[in-house]
């Protein structure tokens, strides 16, 4: 009887093998989970920077915006002689050599002051008769 080795050691060896399986693979399981948890927490940490960006940069371009609109931009035109039609562009009574026009010109800044720009027509006081003249007809073409 001495002779023959007992079962339960190789069952037992089994059984030890097994849990050791079992703890790793547990191990494993919760170091990848740790991973997942932390990299949940980085990625709301990435989102709050670039929210907390993204808004500092919307209040800056908020602010350039209320500079700019501050700013006070010199007309250079007689009197009350001129209508804005756009954020730049006036429709304004000019002089050129003794002859009066009717200007309707886009104007660009530069040192504080509007500028006339290439883009833009001067009419002649019988070229703008005609075209007051026809401006019904010219509405209906819009509409």
């Amino acid at each position: 009887m001495s002779d023959k080795k007992p079962k339960h050691n190789s069952q037992d060896k089994e059984v030890e093998k097994e849990s050791k399986k079992k703890a790793k693979k547990e191990e494993t399981e919760e170091s990848e989970e740790e991973i997942k948890h932390k990299d949940k927490k980085e990625n709301k940490t990435k989102g709050k920077k670039e929210q907390e960006s993204s808004e500092e940069i919307e209040e800056e371009k908020e602010s350039k915006k209320k500079v700019k609109k501050e700013k006070e931009i010199k007309v250079p035109f007689e009197d009350d002689k001129y209508v804005q039609i756009g954020e730049k562009r006036y429709v304004r009574l000019n002089q050129f050599k003794g002859t009066k026009y009717i200007d309707i010109r886009e104007f660009y800044e530069r040192d504080g002051e509007l500028k006339p720009g290439q883009k833009g027509i001067s009419l002649k006081d019988y070229e703008f008769e005609e075209f007051v003249k026809n401006i019904e007809k010219i509405k209906k073409w819009i509409k």
